[in-house]
């Protein structure tokens, strides 16, 4: 794995004070996805878990069903070289009300977040990087950074396709906003409970309604709401 933050010399001012510092920032980059040949987009991401993170976005984008329709993956500098047992399609994966009758105690909620805070290393250091994770209801399992908030559900769900996991009796737990973007995926996925430290939109919550996903939106400290399905919280 590559450096996750680089070193800048800065101007910091404080309390009317300037003065000469060096702080981390954190890394960020840019690939093109060539894909049969086909160059299909640029994927700007957190330079580690990369595989993963691909693997995940061409699920996403229909791309690939499985990780047996990948026949080879060359990540380089710039450039990322994907070979499919499959021809390339056209069509974007259909959003799925989700069925599952996972449950989850109500007080789990906010131990979850702490969970995951306990993790977030990289964002004490920058502030420049979401983090999600996947649980069992017990403990965080998986846990992915990335200067994206999408990219980070997709490292989540581009290691599970590589490792053949089904998350639909998991849930994710997530730094980020809850639009509906964020909604849709989950749908594709079919994740029943998402437990956020931030704020979903209206489409988010309307999405979340239609799906039947339960979103907990401002978890934080011993305090949350719960936006949508609460009937899983038990």
């Amino acid at each position: 794995m590559k450096e996750k933050t680089l070193n800048y010399d800065v101007l910091t001012y404080e309390d009317g004070n300037v003065f000469e510092s060096v702080e981390d920032v954190v890394e960020e980059k840019r690939y093109q996805v060539i894909v049969n040949e086909k160059i299909l987009y640029n994927l700007t991401c957190s330079p580690f878990n990369v595989l993963e993170l691909l693997v995940g976005n061409m699920w996403m984008r229909n791309l690939i069903d499985n990780k047996e329709d990948i026949k080879s993956i060359d990540i380089g500098e710039e450039i990322i070289k994907v070979f499919l047992n499959i021809e390339t399609k056209n069509k974007n994966r259909d959003y799925k009300f989700v069925k599952s009758p996972l449950t989850l105690p109500k007080e789990k909620v906010p131990k979850l977040m702490k969970k995951l805070q306990e993790r977030a290393n990289l964002f004490s250091r920058t502030g420049g990087v979401h983090n999600a994770g996947i649980c069992d209801g017990e403990e965080i399992i998986l846990f992915m950074e990335d200067i994206g908030r999408h990219n980070t559900v997709d490292k989540l769900m581009g290691y599970c396709v590589l490792k053949e996991i089904d998350i639909s009796d998991k849930i994710i737990v997530f730094s980020g906003r809850i639009p509906f973007e964020i909604i849709n995926k989950l749908s594709m996925m079919g994740v029943p409970i998402f437990i956020s430290k931030s704020a979903p939109t209206s489409l988010g919550v309307d999405m979340a309604k239609k799906y039947n996903i339960t979103i907990c939106g401002f978890t934080r400290g011993e305090r949350y709401h719960i936006y949508s399905c609460p009937e899983r919280l038990v």
